[in-house]
C-alpha cells in the first residue's frame, strides 16, 4: 500500500484542528481553577472594588514621627453596597521600598524617613496599590519624664509605659508620646538591664544609666535601685476575679479556676508607693506543704485541687514572704450571659462577653475564661483556639453555646455588613 504524504494544504489543516482542542483545555482548566477558588470563597462573586484604607483618605500626607506605626487594612466592597476588612495574615502587603515604610506585624505601617512609597496588597485573586509619602520626622527628642525611674531589686517596669519623650519635628511643631524599645542598654547590668521588648529590671543597690541608639541622637535614663528590705515587698493576686481576700487571707473556689485560668498570685514590690510586678521567675520561689489542697504551677501560679486552708510561701534574695489560701468546692446552680443576643458588623474578634455563675450561697463569679463555646454555623462564627477568642467570619447568623460545667446557654449571632 503506497503511503500518503502531507503537502503544505493538509498541514495548516492540521495545526488548526490541534489548536481547536487546546483552546477549549485551557478554558476547561481555567474554569475549574475559578471553580475551586469560588466553591472556597463564594464572595468573590460579588466583589465590586478591592482598595487599602490607609490612616488619611487619597494620597496620604502623612505627619508622624519616626518608628512609630499605623495600622492599615484592606477593604472589599461588595455589590450590595457592604464592605469587609478581611483579617491581615491573609493578605500580603509590600512597600516600594522599606527605608522609607515598612510593613509589621501583618498589616503595621512603620514609618523610617520621608519619601513617598507604593504600598501593594494581595488576596486570592485581586491586587490593589496606594502611594503614601511622609512628610516629616521628628529631627529632637528629649526625655520629659521621670527624672529617675527608681526600683527595687527584682522588680519592674514598662519603658513605654513609665517614660515620657517629646518629639521635636523639622516644621518647629512639637508632641509627647512613648520613646521607641528598640536600641536601648544598660551602663551596668550588675544594678539595671532592659530587655528588647522595654522592660526595665533592677537587681542590685546602686544607680546606672540606660542608653538608646535607635534615634539621631542619644537618649539616657538614670535608673536607681534601692535596698530590699522584707516590707517591701507583698503577696498578692494578679488579673483575677474569681476571689475575695480579708486578712491577708484569700478565698477561693476550686469550681471556677482550671489550668488554662489558674489562680494568680504575683510577689509584687512596693517602690515608694508604686506595686510593682516582680516576673523573672529565676529569682523566685514558690512553694507549698499543702500538696492536697493546691498545684504550684509556673510563674507563681496556683490551682485549688483541694478543701480546706493552704499555704503558699516565696523566696526571693533571701526574704520570705506567705499568703493563705482558703478553698471551697460549691458548684454553679446557674449560668448567665450579660447579653441576650450579639451583633457584630465587622470580621474579627468578638469581644464584651460576659458569662457568669451563682452558686448555692447567691454570690455570682465571672466564668467567662472557664466556659467552652460552639457555633450553629462556623461559616459564620466560631471559637478560634489560636486567639482563644469568638470570631466573626462572614455575614449571616448563628447560635452561640456557652458550657461550664453540666450548664449551657444559647446565645444568637447576627452578623450584617455596614455600608
Amino acid at each position: 500500500m503506497k503511503k500518503k504524504t502531507l503537502d503544505g494544504n493538509d498541514k495548516v489543516k492540521l495545526k488548526k484542528s490541534i489548536k481547536v482542542p487546546v483552546f477549549f483545555i485551557s478554558l476547561i482548566a481555567i474554569l475549574i481553577v475559578l471553580g475551586v477558588v469560588i466553591k472556597l470563597e463564594p464572595w468573590l462573586w460579588f466583589v465590586e472594588s478591592i482598595y487599602i484604607d490607609t490612616p488619611t483618605p487619597g494620597i496620604v500626607s502623612w505627619t508622624g514621627n519616626a518608628h512609630n506605626s499605623q495600622n492599615i487594612n484592606l477593604v472589599i466592597r461588595f455589590k450590595n453596597g457592604s464592605v469587609w476588612r478581611p483579617d491581615n495574615k491573609s493578605v500580603t502587603w509590600k512597600s516600594s521600598d522599606k527605608s522609607i515604610i515598612s510593613v509589621q506585624n501583618t498589616h503595621t505601617l512603620m514609618v523610617n524617613k520621608t519619601g513617598s512609597v507604593v504600598l501593594n496588597a494581595w488576596l486570592y485573586i485581586f491586587t490593589t496599590k496606594r502611594e503614601i509619602s511622609v512628610t516629616k520626622t521628628e529631627q529632637n527628642i528629649k526625655i520629659i519624664t521621670p527624672e529617675i525611674v527608681k526600683l527595687l531589686p527584682y522588680s519592674s517596669v514598662n519603658l513605654q509605659n513609665s517614660v515620657v519623650v517629646e518629639y521635636t519635628f523639622s516644621d518647629g511643631t512639637s508632641n509627647t508620646g512613648s520613646p521607641d524599645v528598640k536600641g536601648w542598654y544598660s551602663t551596668d547590668k550588675n544594678i539595671a538591664t532592659i530587655s528588647e521588648d522595654g522592660i526595665i529590671t533592677g537587681w542590685s543597690a546602686g544607680k546606672c544609666e540606660l542608653y538608646s541608639n535607635t534615634h539621631e541622637q542619644k537618649l539616657a535614663i538614670v535608673v536607681e535601685v534601692t535596698s530590699a528590705a522584707p516590707e517591701n515587698y507583698t503577696v498578692s493576686t494578679l488579673d483575677n476575679k474569681n476571689f475575695s481576700v480579708s486578712n491577708n487571707i484569700i478565698y477561693v473556689n476550686s469550681n471556677l479556676f482550671s489550668m488554662s485560668n489558674p489562680l494568680k498570685l504575683a510577689l509584687l514590690a512596693n517602690c515608694e508607693g508604686n506595686l510593682l510586678p516582680i516576673y523573672d521567675e529565676k529569682v523566685l520561689k514558690w512553694s507549698t506543704q499543702n500538696l492536697d489542697k493546691i498545684v504550684i504551677l509556673p510563674n507563681g501560679y496556683i490551682l485549688p485541687i483541694g478543701v480546706g486552708t493552704a499555704s503558699v510561701d516565696v523566696y526571693i534574695g533571701g526574704i520570705l514572704k506567705n499568703i493563705t489560701i482558703e478553698i471551697s468546692n460549691q458548684k454553679a446552680i446557674s449560668l448567665t450571659p450579660e447579653v441576650s443576643n450579639i451583633a457584630v458588623n465587622t470580621q474579627g474578634i468578638i469581644s464584651g462577653i460576659l458569662l457568669k455563675a451563682m452558686l448555692p450561697d447567691g454570690s455570682t463569679y465571672d466564668v467567662t475564661d472557664l466556659v467552652t463555646w460552639s457555633s450553629s454555623n462556623s461559616f459564620v462564627a466560631e471559637y478560634d483556639i489560636k486567639s482563644s477568642s469568638l470570631v466573626a467570619n462572614y455575614p449571616g447568623e448563628a447560635i452561640l453555646t456557652a458550657s461550664y460545667n453540666s450548664l449551657s446557654v444559647n446565645i444568637p449571632l447576627s452578623y450584617k455588613e455596614v455600608s
